[in-house]
């Protein structure tokens, strides 16, 4: 299960590299960073996991973020008992920021 996760986490990362990665070059830096912040959240909410956000991005520069604090998962879900069991539960603490280096992508 944790290799599944390990990988899952890559794919997080690389999902939203991507997502960036079509606004370099184009003067866009806030859209750059909030196609990245979607694409993860819209990742990491497909893990079976419970994960909380520790270190967020945003805050301090009003960019679009992940916050501290903030709950990504299925089993962060209203339904997740059905689903997500406490002997199989993964939980995490996860420090993100979707799209390092803004200033970089215009």
């Amino acid at each position: 299960m944790e290799n599944t996760l390990g990988l899952e986490i890559i794919e997080v990362v690389e999902q939203a590299a991507i997502a960036s990665a079509r606004w370099m070059g184009k003067g866009e830096k806030n859209t750059a960073d909030q196609v990245a912040v979607e694409a993860m959240r819209e990742r990491m909410n497909r893990i079976q996991m419970r994960g909380r956000l520790v270190i967020g991005e945003g805050e301090r520069d009003d960019a679009p973020m992940l916050y501290i604090g903030e709950e990504v998962g299925i089993c962060t879900r209203q339904d997740s008992k059905s689903f997500c069991h406490p002997e199989e539960l993964i939980e995490i603490d996860i420090a993100v920021d979707p799209c390092d280096g803004t200033k970089l992508v215009t």
